[in-house]
């Protein structure tokens, strides 16, 4: 699965440039001091500090680094947000790319290009978060029978754990709620606005000659 990038200075918090999240660099703090006298090993030592606790490994939340604008697989059991949605526009990816989001004033002159798509947010098992960018209205106005199943599967299936399982031969989504029904995942208390953030934030396209247009429509680049 391909991942959202969020830089590493935004991640860590620590500033571009800077040593360790300090100031200037200064050599002479590497040269050689008179040795210090070490206090006790022990002192100050709080042992329990360093026990694990028993039983599994959970993680606390959801990885936030990690959201991915992808339609679900039909194999994987997904939890679709049963009330986050938000309309965007986007360039349609062809075999093994990503999603662009498109600011609307830029899609709006390339609607042969660009799609209005409903985001729709799930989550799988393991609280891995996703975006499901379900494509809407062309420029004539027409939606292809695949999104207008999946409007209609993801209204019947939100709020619980369902598989959605394309059908090639009847471009259409079949429904297929899991025997197992565990909790509701962790969404992150930031909102929808955050997810779409965390999976956009370097695919977001505000140019009209930004490289992605220019190959779809044929330029050539320099």
């Amino acid at each position: 699965m391909p991942k959202s990038t969020i830089s590493q200075s935004k991640s860590s918090g620590i500033p571009p440039g800077s040593v360790n999240g300090g100031g200037k660099f200064d050599l002479n703090e590497l040269g050689s001091k008179p040795a210090a006298k070490h206090p006790s090993v022990t002192a100050d030592f709080n042992f329990e500090e360093l026990r694990a606790p028993s039983g599994p490994v959970i993680p606390e939340g959801p990885d936030l680094s990690d959201v991915t604008a992808q339609r679900p697989r039909g194999t994987e059991v997904i939890y679709v947000h049963p009330e986050w949605r938000f309309e965007l526009y986007v360039i349609p990816p062809g075999r093994q790319e990503p999603f662009y989001a498109v600011k609307p004033d830029i899609a709006k002159k390339h609607l042969q290009i660009c799609r209005k798509a409903l985001i729709v947010p799930y989550a799988d098992r393991s609280n891995q978060l996703f975006l499901w960018p379900i494509l809407l209205e062309n420029q004539s106005g027409s939606i292809n029978e695949y999104s207008r199943s999946a409007l209609a599967r993801v209204e019947q299936g939100a709020g619980k754990w369902c598989q959605y399982e394309a059908d090639l031969n009847k471009q259409k989504y079949r429904l297929i709620e899991a025997e197992v029904q565990q909790g509701a995942p962790d969404w992150p208390p930031e909102g929808l606005a955050y997810m779409v953030k965390c999976a956009f934030e370097d695919r977001i396209i505000g140019d009209s000659e930004h490289e992605k247009l220019r190959l779809r429509r044929g330029k050539v680049m320099p």
